[in-house]
């Protein structure tokens, strides 16, 4: 399987394993300061992405998000939809083409032409950056199985570490 689609599905599958840990207090607690978000809606947000760029046609637009599905705040939700979307990593064959990519910088949307591999880089340093986010919630609301101790690479991009 190539290095991207594997890299992508490791980083769902700690994301899957959390979700498995987790109680639906914690999955939902949004008390956390200073932007008040909770491990669902970071949850949802990753998702959102993948099923962004798994259902594409000639383009892919990342502005297009599913706000209004339930995987932020039912577990089982989120739990089904990330082994969907890791079965649809898993069944990806070619990656190497060109696609339009539309998406919000903050100055209205862009179009970005990218290879589908370099889309699937983005989406696994999207996906870490969120995981780096819900390690932090965890800590604050003081998770008493915490991931953090289980696997001490949760949320780590390998490029930041001092060796």
């Amino acid at each position: 399987m190539n290095i991207l689609i594997t890299s992508n599905i490791l980083s769902l599958n700690k994301l899957l394993h959390l979700l498995e840990d987790l109680s639906l207090s914690e999955y939902t607690n949004s008390t956390v300061l200073p932007y008040k978000s909770s491990i669902g809606n970071h949850t949802r947000h990753i998702l959102d992405y993948y099923d962004c760029i798994l259902k594409y046609d000639k383009q892919v637009d990342l502005t297009i998000k599913n706000r209004s599905c339930l995987s932020n705040t039912h577990l089982d939700k989120a739990k089904n939809r990330s082994k969907d979307i890791i079965n649809g990593l898993q069944n990806l064959k070619y990656l190497d083409f060109n696609i339009e990519v539309y998406d919000e910088f903050g100055n209205g949307k862009v179009k970005v032409n990218y290879t589908y591999s370099s889309l699937l880089a983005s989406a696994e340093s999207h996906t870490t950056h969120h995981l780096a986010t819900i390690g932090y919630l965890l800590y604050q609301i003081n998770n008493q199985n915490n991931i953090l101790e289980k696997d001490m690479q949760f949320g780590i991009n390998q490029n930041t570490l001092i060796k």
